[in-house]
């Protein structure tokens, strides 16, 4: 006698949070094309921001004391200890094993792909921030060695930098992400839960947006994870579970977020770099032009900073650059807004044979 199985669609309670994700993304890409109409409720948010940013402050003081009783509580409800922590130190191994092949395999596997350069030469340079990344948690703490690594160890233009790793430490979450992903199926194991199919794809989605919305503090996971738990009903008190050994695993999975960005400013480099090199021809072209010479020490923001140095040994040595001092000028700052936006100090053009005549603490050097 044959059996017929018949699908059905059951509803459960909780919230939609991939639909609720979804739309904020809709409603923030509409809000910020509306221009100077969308203003008023652009101010509502940054100061709704700012309520809850203070409400958060009060409340963190009282966060170690909450914790302990959150885990303490926990554990007297846990029957079988030993089975929970092999199963725990099981779901650590799993993270880990999956951060290292994202780590050890997709990502150099990627770069080598669109640049063809060894990646672990690449890797070498960023081994700094790497370890920065270990010690902080933090994307954010770990960004200014990250842009020291990518500019002077791998040679990377400070334009390409200055764009894509400020942008990666807010969205580039892949190792949180995973780890997210690894935990939802864990804590369903934990209470017993088989995942369908279409539940998994849930998990996966939603981590993968929820991780774009963490911020790059240490263990903004465990925030986010509360919305991957809730998008497939499961039991968001079993995230104590994990806050145990979360402090090691944020650690690691922050380091693989900073080795992303860098990976992905890299291959942006190789994607842009003949553009940029033509930019910059362009630029020492005008210069020349002009008679002018971007070789003074100028403000560290200055475009021309920006430059490799084999663009500017193309300038012939007829000038020097001779920087205003402040009791010529007064407290004058000429700002410049043609390039980047940035003050940058003025300068005027005095020939080389008159260098000797200069101030000593005006002049700043020579070709």
């Amino acid at each position: 006698m044959a059996t017929m199985r018949v699908r059905s669609l059951v509803l459960k309670d909780g919230m939609n949070v991939l639909g609720l994700i979804t739309f904020s993304i809709g409603f923030g890409i509409i809000l910020g094309a509306m221009g100077p109409e969308g203003q008023v409720m652009t101010n509502f948010f940054f100061v709704l921001n700012e309520i809850i940013m203070r409400l958060v402050k009060l409340v963190i003081w009282y966060s170690p004391i909450g914790i302990m009783c959150l885990i303490s509580g926990k554990i007297l409800e846990v029957a079988n200890i030993a089975d929970t922590a092999r199963m725990l130190g099981m779901y650590m191994v799993t993270v880990l094993c999956g951060l290292a092949v994202h780590a050890i395999i997709v990502l150099p596997g990627i770069y080598f792909l669109v640049t063809r350069k060894n990646p672990w030469t690449f890797f070498r340079g960023m081994l700094q921030a790497w370890v920065m990344a270990l010690g902080t948690a933090s994307s954010a703490a770990t960004l200014p060695i990250t842009f020291r690594c990518l500019e002077e160890n791998n040679g990377i233009d400070k334009r390409v930098t200055r764009f894509v790793l400020p942008v990666g430490a807010t969205v580039n979450m892949d190792g949180t992400a995973l780890y997210e992903a690894v935990a939802a199926i864990f804590i369903a194991q934990l209470n017993r839960m088989e995942l369908t199919i279409g539940q998994v794809i849930t998990v996966s989605l939603t981590a993968t947006a929820a991780s774009i919305g963490a911020a790059s503090v240490p263990s903004a996971g465990l925030v986010t994870m509360l919305l991957v738990l809730t998008s497939v009903g499961l039991p968001t008190s079993d995230v104590t579970y994990i806050i145990a050994v979360d402090w090691l695993l944020d650690r690691i999975r922050t380091s693989i977020n900073v080795l992303g960005d860098a990976f992905g400013a890299g291959i942006v480099y190789h994607l842009c770099k003949d553009d940029l090199e033509k930019i910059d021809m362009e630029v020492v072209k005008d210069l020349n032009d002009q008679g002018m010479s971007p070789m003074s020490p100028m403000s560290p923001f200055d475009p021309f900073r920006r430059m490799s140095s084999a663009m500017l040994e193309v300038l012939p040595p007829t000038h020097v650059m001779r920087r205003h001092s402040a009791k010529d000028r007064g407290t004058e700052l000429l700002k410049d807004r043609g390039n980047n936006g940035l003050a940058v100090q003025s300068y005027h053009l005095i020939p080389n044979d008159d260098v000797r005549e200069a101030t000593p603490g005006d002049t700043d050097t020579s070709m």
